[in-house]
């Protein structure tokens, strides 16, 4: 008992002594004593606390990323999602692994939230690609010199509606332009990809799933009971029960709000998967 309270004195007397000094010397001292205390009570204090601390250096770095990119992500990507991407980061790498003789700690927060921004674009920007029948009638359609499209269907024997769909769908849509376009018939529906999921218990299905990035396949799981995904901040996936995105947002220390984001965005991808394509029978 006197060991836990000397272990919490410890930290109120640590906390109340970075409250008095400027933040730059606040965080050096943070990461000092999380680098070298045994004290895990401490160390995870000193975490916590660098956190707090440098919110607004990431809201900083957030916004100034946001003015320069395509109002269409802005408008799908919510800024906290790029901020608990920017935080997660930091906290994991900068406690851990940065030194005084590696630069400027600005300079290399900067880099985490960069890498982070960076991420959860990737994550959110994806390709669909065009089927197999309309490459095949691409192909042929490129021996006619011809332009219109019913002398090109009377020499190759491709419909007109095939003929029109090769020539006028573009390489590739990206999908913040899908809710603008006519092409609607590369994708399917979220209720099908979850339908698979949920259905197809294969070694295939795992390794499929593991391919998204640790947090969606982490929402995946809990949310859809799998019984097998990856783990996360020290919590193991559920084999049963299917837990509501409140309950993940916090299991992840983020909204319920992006946890579900980050499904859809899961969704997204597996949907243009021609594996998955061929388990819903498309």
């Amino acid at each position: 008992m006197k060991s836990e309270y000397r272990r919490a004195n410890d930290k109120y007397k640590f906390l109340e002594e970075i409250s008095k000094l400027p933040i730059h010397e606040a965080n050096l001292k943070l990461i000092e004593t999380y680098q070298n205390t045994k004290n895990r009570s401490l160390k995870e204090a000193a975490r916590t606390k660098l956190g707090e601390l440098n919110l607004g250096f990431i809201y900083d770095q957030v916004n100034k990323r946001r003015k320069k990119m395509d109002p269409k992500l802005n408008a799908r990507i919510p800024r906290e999602e790029f901020v608990n991407e920017a935080m997660m980061r930091i906290l994991q790498y900068v406690p851990e692994n940065y030194k005084p003789e590696k630069g400027k700690l600005t300079t290399y927060m900067t880099k985490c939230v960069d890498q982070a921004v960076n991420k959860v674009i990737e994550d959110t920007l994806w390709t669909v690609y065009i089927p197999r029948e309309t490459n095949r009638d691409r192909f042929e359609i490129s021996k006619i010199e011809s332009k219109d499209y019913e002398e090109i269907s009377l020499k190759t024997g491709i419909t007109v509606r095939r003929v029109r769909k090769a020539l006028e769908v573009p390489e590739r849509v990206d999908v913040l332009d899908i809710e603008n376009s006519d092409i609607t018939y590369m994708g399917f529906d979220d209720p099908t990809v979850r339908e698979v999921i949920e259905r197809e218990t294969s070694e295939k299905m795992k390794l499929i799933l593991s391919s998204l990035n640790d947090r969606q396949f982490f929402v995946l799981s809990q949310h859809h009971g799998l019984g097998y995904g990856p783990d996360f901040n020290g919590y193991e996936y559920v084999r049963e029960d299917k837990k509501p995105y409140r309950d993940i947002g916090e299991l992840m220390g983020t909204s319920w709000q992006n946890a579900q984001q980050m499904e859809k965005r899961a969704f997204q991808k597996l949907a243009k998967r021609e594996d998955i394509r061929q388990m819903a029978g498309h």
